[in-house]
């Protein structure tokens, strides 16, 4: 007869296995561009000078979370630079100031007069690339994300916030799943955007099976792809910032560099490919980022 201390051993064995075996049933790419962060109750723990709000949304028919920070002291009239962050799969705007810090990063970077104050911006965009896609059960939220992000965000912002109206103020960027969504909006829309971040951006040189519903056809790709609009759109005068980790994924390492050569060849366009962290697809690589992207994309991308 088996003892009730083997019986409970053996249990733990095969639940262990299980787990395991479900973890590399997840594809892939699915995989790596999840975030650190699982999704969170709203709002989030209270932090210090963090805001969260909600911003209406007419086009997804609902209210979409976001963190606001301003520096301490900031004055109603001020009109400060904005840059709005977009969170990595599977994960939430608390990602970036709960998780990375990125208010603690601007808070010692114009403390030691290497950016000037600024707004800075976490929004949420659920599990949708940051693109307008239609119904479907895949595992992706779908809707118009990509005009809610163009049209009603920065607006809504701009009207709530001492934030500068002039489009050479704003900026965005996001990791991994929100990397993809800053690039593609940003490079969509470069008359309003003066620069970009894209930390281990999920911007893969191959279609990737689970994503083949970001482009209907090769002409959807060409209009959305971040890899062939940075060939194509008119990004004279925008700075772009791309970093990863050392030991990142393989095909975003492949792909950020491709995205860094295809920049470099543009006239007018201002790029910094990091030096690699010696770190993975994890919140360590884009903690250590956060403030050299901050201060390239801030300081003129000089």
């Amino acid at each position: 007869m088996t003892s009730p201390r083997r019986r409970l051993w053996g249990f733990m064995v095969v639940t262990v296995v299980v787990i395991a075996g479900l973890a590399l049933a997840i594809p892939p790419a699915m995989r790596l561009a999840m975030g650190p962060r699982g999704p969170a109750a709203w709002p989030p723990p209270a932090r210090p000078g963090v805001q969260p709000v909600t911003i209406e949304s007419s086009v997804l028919g609902r209210s979409m979370p976001v963190l606001v920070w301003l520096p301490p002291g900031t004055p109603t009239d001020a009109r400060l630079p904005l840059v709005v962050l977009f969170h990595g799969q599977g994960a939430d705007p608390s990602a970036w100031f709960h998780g990375i810090g990125a208010d603690t990063e601007a808070t010692r970077l114009i403390a030691e007069g290497r950016i000037p104050p600024l707004v800075l911006v976490s929004a949420a965009i659920a599990n949708s690339m940051g693109i307008d896609s239609t119904p479907a059960d895949d595992g992706y939220d779908h809707g118009a994300y990509g005009t809610y992000l163009a049209e009603e965000l920065v607006p809504a912002l701009v009207g709530r916030y001492p934030v500068s109206i002039d489009p050479r103020d704003h900026f965005v960027a996001g990791l991994s799943m929100g990397g993809f969504a800053a690039l593609h909006l940003a490079f969509r829309h470069p008359d309003r955007f003066a620069g970009v971040g894209g930390l281990s951006p999920a911007v893969a040189l191959e279609t990737q099976p689970e994503r083949a519903w970001l482009y209907t056809d090769e002409a959807d790709r060409d209009a959305h792809d971040p890899q062939r609009l940075a060939t194509t759109a008119p990004l004279g005068g925008m700075r772009v910032f791309l970093g990863y980790g050392a030991v990142d994924y393989d095909w975003i390492i492949d792909a950020t560099r491709s995205l860094a050569d295809r920049l470099t060849t543009r006239e007018g366009v201002s790029v910094l490919l990091a030096d690699p962290p010696a770190t993975g697809h994890e919140e360590a690589t884009w903690q250590a980022l956060t403030a050299p992207m901050l201060e390239w994309l801030l300081s003129g991308g000089t």
